[in-house]
Formats: structure tokens, C-alpha cells, sequence
């Protein structure tokens, strides 16, 4: 029997990831309830800077305001479907019309996908454990915030580090047992979490203003920065040198990357993106990749790369479509729309040549693409919720 589903954000689809080694540390996109309001001394610019950031974000409202049918928690197949890109060498169907999990979490035994869509019969389970040798759930968990906060605050972002997952859940970070899914500790913190992630020897988690260190052997905040505008995403480059946070400051100003240093909690450059950005970011070793997008005087997106340590231009590269978003796969960065109907690509994250193109991945808008532990993942959402493991091609790894 259909459920009717309640969408709740306080954080949304889609993740930018890092990886170290075997283990990933992951942001999800903040799907915030934006609603445009026009008022008389709004200049142009600023009115076309919350229409594209409402847009963007509405993108995701759409795909997730789905009716769902009965969820079951998943089964696993072979494929042999293959595109230009990539063949698929597993696959898990999580849900016959998009329950909206995502893949936010990993490491070579395990993915962690949270979730925050509620039936009117009750909350379903919104944090799962897929296990890589069975590639089938092995653990769920229904995660839900303090008296203070509703159940469904908590499932926005989630990273793996020092022996545990890290889920941000209302206000608290929660740290959880990698194979029952068992809460074995809450840090409370001020305000209601956003994203959470791993860089150097802290725990770094985010409010919709505030940045906190945390050490995860005493759960002590360490240090905290004023952001100085709204996160919607945040991650750390793969060998955890620096940590990124995009952002804009609202309710009209421009979308910002800043970039700190983990060991010291150092805000140590910002950058002014010049159009709407509401992630993902793909960080490499020595920068950050963010998709900008603008609707005048036509819908277009631009992939970005900021250079560290100062943040400066160093590639832009006209998008295919206006939902184009990057990923960052070991040598691979992928462009994907999240839309779903224009070519996936595969580029090289050094200059920014195209390597090979294919057609669209399909993820849906609050779908991605995953890495873990030398693995490459798709969470697609647009012919209900699936899990791919995917083996890029020579073309694209050249």
C-alpha cells in the first residue's frame, strides 16, 4: 500500500567526500526551506541569487516529495550493464520509487547510508549499514535527536574515524558502534548539528554558524570559528591537510568557500564564488572543486577549481547542464547530472580535460557518486533507490 511521505530537512542529498586510506569522511548537502521574497530594495543581482539558490535547491524537493511505495530494506544483483564510463559489477535495490538514503559514509567492509523521509505510519529506520562482502543491509537504525529536538533532526551527515561513526543529530554529535549501529556516546553541542567530518587528529562538525573541533578520545570541543555565513557543505581534502566549507551569506550575499587548517582550526583563505553554489565540492590534495550556477541570462553552470592555499580561479569549465555537479574519485573527477538527462563525464582533475564522456548516470538529485577504499559507488535515485558498484573504465582512468 502507498505510503504518504513528510520530507524533512535539516540537511538534504548528496555529499561531497575525502577519503584517507581505507577510511572516507563525507558532507551531505543542507537542504535549508528557502522561499524567495521579493521586497522593494532587493537589487536584481540579489533577487537572482536567491531565485538560483531556490532553484537549485528545489531541484532536490522535487525528486524527494515522492509517494512511495512499502520499502523494503534492499536486495542485491549482479549486473553487466556497462556505459563508456563504467561497468556495473554489483547492485542493490534499496526501494521500488526512491526512499531517499544516501551514501555518506565507508570504508572497505562498510557504507553508511542516512535518510530522513517518515511514513504516516511511523519513522522508518534512517541510518543504514550496508556490508561490502554480502553487499546487502546489515544493520539499521532509527537515530533521533534529544527531548529537545524531533526524531527526525540527525541524519544530515555522517563520517567514519578513530574506530566509529560520527552522525550529526539535532543538537548533538553522536558517536556509534561501525557494526550495530549502538549510540555509544553524544557531545552536546549549542545548536543543531549540520555536517560532521574527519581531518587530522579532531572531529570537525558544523551548525548553521559555527564551526567546532572536537577531540574524539575525551568528546571535549577543542575550538570553535564563526563561520560567518549559511554551510551547505563541508569536507576535507583526502589526505586531511585542509578542510573546506561552502556557503553564502544570506539572505542575498554571494556563495563563499573557506578553507582552514584542521590542526590548529586556522580559517586560512576565502574565496567569493560569484554565483549561487549549494554544493557538492569535491576537495583534492591541493584545492577544491564547486559547481556556480546562475540563471541569467540563461540556466548554466560552471565547475570551479580554487587553488590552496590562497583559493585562487585556477580551472573553470562550462558544465553540460545546469544540475552538473562534480565528484572526486581518486584520479577521476566525475561531472554528473543531477538531473538526470544530459552526459556524464570523466576529467582529469589536474588540468581539467575532458577524458571520455557517456551518457547520463541517472542518480537523481538527491542521488551521487561515492568512493571508499579504492571502490567507486553510485546512489541513484531516479528508477528507485539503488546502490552501484561501478569499475571506471580505461578510457576514463588514462
Amino acid at each position: 500500500m502507498p505510503l504518504n511521505l513528510r520530507v524533512i530537512f535539516p540537511g538534504g542529498p548528496a555529499g561531497s567526500f575525502v577519503s584517507t586510506g581505507d577510511m572516507i569522511q563525507t558532507s551531505s548537502l543542507v537542504m535549508a526551506r528557502e522561499v524567495v521574497t521579493f521586497v522593494p530594495d532587493q537589487s536584481t543581482s540579489e533577487r537572482e541569487d536567491r531565485s538560483v539558490r531556490t532553484k537549485l535547491i528545489g531541484v532536490a524537493v522535487t525528486a524527494l516529495a515522492v509517494a512511495s511505495s512499502a520499502c523494503t530494506l534492499g536486495h542485491s544483483s549482479q549486473s553487466s550493464s556497462s556505459t563508456a564510463l563504467y561497468t556495473v559489477s554489483r547492485r542493490l535495490h534499496l526501494s521500488e520509487q526512491g526512499f531517499p538514503y544516501r551514501l555518506l559514509a565507508g570504508n572497505s567492509t562498510a557504507l553508511y547510508l542516512p535518510g530522513t523521509v517518515y511514513s504516516e505510519g511511523g519513522p522508518e529506520p534512517n541510518l543504514l549499514r550496508l556490508d561490502l562482502r554480502s553487499f546487502a543491509v546489515s544493520a539499521s537504525s532509527l537515530i533521533a535527536g534529544p527531548p529537545t529536538t524531533s526524531p527526525e533532526a540527525g541524519t544530515a551527515s555522517a563520517a567514519l574515524g578513530f574506530g566509529a561513526l560520527w552522525v550529526a543529530a539535532g543538537q548533538q554529535l553522536l558517536r556509534m558502534n561501525t557494526t550495530t549501529l549502538a549510540v555509544t556516546a553524544r557531545v552536546p553541542l549549542p545548536a543543531s548539528s549540520v555536517f560532521v567530518t574527519v581531518a587530522k587528529d579532531k572531529v570537525w562538525c558544523s551548525t548553521d554558524s559555527t564551526l567546532f573541533a572536537i577531540d574524539p578520545t575525551t568528546d571535549a570541543v577543542l575550538h570553535s570559528d564563526a563561520i560567518g555565513f549559511f554551510p551547505y557543505a563541508m569536507a576535507a581534502a583526502p589526505d586531511g591537510s585542509e578542510l573546506y566549507v561552502l556557503g553564502d551569506r544570506q539572505p542575498s550575499g554571494p556563495a563563499v568557500v573557506a578553507e582552514y587548517d584542521p590542526a590548529t582550526g586556522a580559517r586560512l583563505a576565502e574565496a567569493t564564488i560569484g554565483s549561487a553554489s549549494v554544493g557538492p565540492i569535491a576537495p583534492a590534495n591541493d584545492g577544491v572543486w564547486v559547481p556556480a550556477s546562475k540563471l541569467r541570462p540563461s540556466q548554466e553552470t560552471t565547475i570551479k577549481f580554487y587553488k590552496s592555499p590562497s583559493l585562487a580561479l585556477a580551472i573553470s569549465m562550462p558544465a553540460d547542464s545546469f544540475g552538473t555537479v562534480p565528484y572526486l574519485a581518486g584520479s577521476i573527477l566525475w561531472l554528473i547530472d543531477g538531473e538526470g538527462s544530459a552526459k556524464t563525464e570523466c576529467v582529469n582533475p589536474v588540468n581539467g580535460s575532458i577524458r571520455a564522456s557517456g551518457p547520463p548516470a541517472a542518480i537523481g538529485s538527491s542521488g551521487m557518486m561515492f568512493s571508499a577504499a579504492g571502490k567507486t559507488y553510485l546512489m541513484r535515485t531516479m528508477r528507485g533507490d539503488q546502490v552501484l558498484e561501478i569499475d571506471p573504465t580505461a578510457a576514463c582512468r588514462a
